[in-house]
C-alpha cells in the first residue's frame, strides 16, 4: 500500500504529494516531479533577511540612498526648484522618500518645498502626493523639512530626485537625503 499522509500531517505546511494529486501516488517519477516542483517554488519564495545583514541588489527589502552633506554648500536661486541629491532605481516597485535641508545666512526663508521627482530640477505637484510645503514666518538660520512617502513603479531604469525650493532673501544652500526600499 501507498505511504498516504492525512489532513493531520499536512497542516504542519508541508505539502503532501498524496493531496497534490488527488491521494493518487504515481509511482518515482511522479514523486521526482513533485519534488522539484516544490524545490522550485520554495525558490521563488523570498522571507526576507533575517541576519541584520543588506539585501542584495534587486531583492526585495534593497536599501538604496544618497546623500548631499551641509559642507557640499548647494547654491540655491530663490523660488527655484533645484535638485539636491539623486539614485538611480532598476525596475521594480519601490517606497521612496528623502529630507531637505535648507541653511540660511543673512536673511531669511519664507516658503521651503522638499519633493520627490522623475524629473531633474523639478518639483512634484500636490495631486501626486510627493510634495511638502512650508509657509509660514520666515526662518532664519536651519530648517529641515521631510518629504512624504511615495510609491514609485518603473518598469526601466529611472532616476529619481529629491528637489528642493525656497523663497528667501540673503543666501541659501541646500543638503538632504533620498532613500529607496525595494518593495517588490
Amino acid at each position: 500500500m501507498a505511504d498516504t499522509k492525512t489532513s493531520a500531517e499536512t497542516t504542519s505546511g508541508a505539502i503532501a504529494d498524496a493531496d497534490l494529486f488527488g491521494g493518487v501516488q504515481g509511482g518515482v517519477n511522479v514523486k521526482f516531479l513533485f519534488s522539484a516542483v516544490k524545490t522550485w517554488i520554495q525558490s521563488w519564495v523570498y522571507t526576507g533577511i533575517t541576519d541584520a545583514s543588506n539585501a542584495a541588489a534587486g531583492r526585495v527589502g534593497q536599501f538604496i540612498t544618497q546623500t548631499t552633506l551641509r559642507a557640499a554648500n548647494t547654491a540655491l536661486t530663490t523660488s527655484t526648484p533645484k535638485t539636491c541629491a539623486s539614485i538611480l532605481l532598476q525596475p521594480g516597485d519601490y517606497e521612496v522618500w528623502g529630507v531637505g535641508g535648507f541653511s540660511n545666512g543673512g536673511g531669511s526663508m519664507t516658503g521651503l518645498y522638499a519633493s520627490i521627482s522623475q524629473a531633474d530640477n523639478v518639483l512634484t505637484g500636490f495631486d501626486s502626493a510627493a510634495l511638502t510645503q512650508t509657509l509660514g514666518p520666515a526662518v532664519t538660520g536651519e530648517c529641515i523639512i521631510p518629504t512624504p512617502r511615495v510609491r514609485v513603479n518603473v518598469s526601466v531604469a529611472t532616476t529619481v530626485y529629491l528637489v528642493q525650493q525656497a523663497s528667501y532673501t540673503g543666501t541659501t544652500t541646500i543638503y538632504g537625503t533620498i532613500n529607496a526600499r525595494r518593495a517588490n
